[in-house]
């Protein structure tokens, strides 16, 4: 850890000494750079700028006709302000503003000159909203304060002026088209109601309802009734059969069956009387025949009698069949009235609800066809201009301080970059310290610059002077050398060394003798090869 805190503290001093090297170049540079952006500055023209701010509502409807207009400040407003800042820059806009201020001729100008001076006004307009509002400022830049809060005074007017304008040829052309829609579905609800009219007339419905449930209730009855007719025709059927056979029993449980009670009652007292004659006097009584003549005259009655019952009951069973067949054509007839009645409630209904589906249409489209009157000569608060531009005489463009500031940070942080970089790409040695990082070597020491001949010549030290209190600075830097050396030694032995240079004539003799000389100065054999 204590060699990473020393190589980044050797870093920044090289990088600190780097710059203490270059100090002049880069405060010239800085101070060039600084000069050179004032007077570009002060040679670009100045920009002003005007704000205007226009407020959206949206509770305020700007489109009455339909559901839409109650609606309003339910729907999301973002859409909306993104279309009215794309409007603003529209040349439908910005024309109109071009012309007025006469930042173009009117007269003479050709279509080229007037889009060249829309599109350059437009690149000088910005228009934002206000984060969390319903406003719109609309800013236009140009050479003259006063020239751009007309500008942007004249756009926001021409843009609350175009809402209206296109709004109103959108309601007055919705209008034209409604009065023909009007027209048309009056004609077809005419057609409707006329057609129920004659509907009714021609099939005589004037209660669909009522007259179905008459028909239902008759028919009901006519069923009961054909059941019933149907059961009696059964039971005289069954009767009629066991008459056919004789059956004197089926007779009397018949409707006609009174008829024979007194007969068969009068039967059989007679066969009583007969028998008792029969057995007190015998067959040659006059008495006894005078009882079997009456009691055959009674049988025969009662035959005759039962044959009148038997064709009575036929009578009868046929009667019932033939009312049964017409109730059944009555209850087919009701059937087909009521089916066909059916048929002509589903006419009548369709044709009743097309009319009034037409009527309902017809008066929601008058309703709308006067909100739409209405709204086309209404002109909307839903736009409105809250703070007019006015001219500010403080430029926005150029910012002449914070430009300066920039080109002082920018150069002095280019220079100083520059000069490291440079220092960097620098091998000279500069510093001693540094030879362990450039050539990955060990420094033992360094010595002074001695550039004069004869005092090269006399820097071999003798030990009184090596052991002297006032020594020269180059002696100082070899005993300096020796003591490193001889702490090294205390770590590694060291038995020989040599003393070597890149050139000739760089003094390494003389550093060989000096070092000799100081260990032999503490007593230590020394040779020199």
């Amino acid at each position: 850890m204590p060699d990473v805190k020393h190589s980044a503290a050797l870093v920044m001093f090289r990088y600190w000494a780097a710059i203490r090297h270059h100090a002049w170049r880069i405060g010239l540079f800085v101070a060039v750079t600084v000069l050179v952006t004032g007077f570009i500055l002060l040679r670009m023209p100045k920009k002003y700028e005007g704000t205007a701010t226009v407020r959206v509502d949206p509770s305020v409807p700007i489109d009455v006709v339909g559901n839409q207009s109650g609606n309003s400040s339910q729907m999301d407003i973002g859409p909306q302000l993104a279309t009215d800042m794309r409007e603003i820059v529209s040349p439908s806009v910005v024309t109109p503003v071009v012309v007025k201020l006469g930042l173009v001729p009117s007269k003479g100008g050709s279509k080229a000159d007037v889009s060249a001076v829309v599109a350059r006004v437009s690149g000088g307009i910005t228009v934002n909203q206000v984060n969390g509002t319903y406003l719109i400022n609309i800013s236009y830049r140009s050479t003259s304060p006063d020239r751009a809060a007309a500008v942007a005074n004249a756009l926001a007017r021409q843009f609350i002026r175009h809402e209206y304008e296109t709004r109103s040829s959108a309601l007055l052309s919705l209008s034209q088209y409604m009065q023909q829609q009007v027209r048309e579905l009056g004609d077809r609800m005419k057609d409707s109601q006329r057609a129920l009219d004659n509907f009714e007339r021609a099939n005589n419905i004037v209660n669909p309802d009522s007259t179905s449930t008459s028909l239902n209730q008759e028919l009901s009855s006519l069923q009961q009734e054909l059941g019933q007719e149907k059961s009696h025709q059964r039971v005289l059927d069954s009767n009629l059969a066991l008459a056919k056979e004789g059956n004197l029993d089926a007779l009397l449980v018949s409707d006609r069956g009174n008829a024979l009670t007194p007969l068969l009652r009068a039967q059989q007292q007679a066969e009583i009387k007969f028998a008792s004659y029969a057995s007190k006097y015998g067959p040659g009584n006059y008495l006894y025949r005078q009882e079997q003549r009456k009691l055959a005259q009674i049988h025969k009655a009662l035959q005759k009698e039962e044959r009148h019952v038997a064709a009575q009951i036929e009578d009868q069973a046929k009667a019932v069949s033939v009312q049964v067949e017409l109730t059944e054509k009555q209850l087919s007839d009701v059937k087909a009235q009521l089916n066909d009645f059916s048929h002509k409630s589903v006419q009548f209904s369709i044709l009743k609800q097309r009319s009034e589906t037409d009527k309902a249409l017809y008066n929601n489209l008058l309703e709308r066809l006067d909100s739409a009157d209405i709204t086309a000569g209404y002109h909307s608060t839903a736009l409105r201009i809250v703070n007019a531009a006015r001219p500010d005489p403080s430029p926005v463009s150029p910012r002449i301080k914070q430009m300066l500031l920039f080109a002082f940070l920018f150069s002095a942080t280019l220079g100083i970059l520059a000069a490291i970089a440079i220092s960097n790409m620098d091998r000279t040695l500069s510093d001693p310290w540094t030879v362990g990082d450039l050539f990955g070597v060990e420094l033992f020491g360094f010595l002074p610059d001695v550039s004069d001949e004869e005092e090269l010549q006399s820097l071999v030290a003798s030990p009184d002077e090596l052991a002297a209190g006032s020594r020269s600075p180059f002696v100082e830097a070899m005993l300096g050398i020796r003591s490193t050396l001889l702490l090294r030694q205390s770590v590694e032995p060291l038995r020989s060394f040599a003393v070597i240079s890149a050139q000739r004539q760089e003094g390494k003799t003389t550093v060989a003798v000096n070092l000799a000389a100081a260990f032999a100065a503490l007593g230590k054999r020394t040779v020199i090869g």
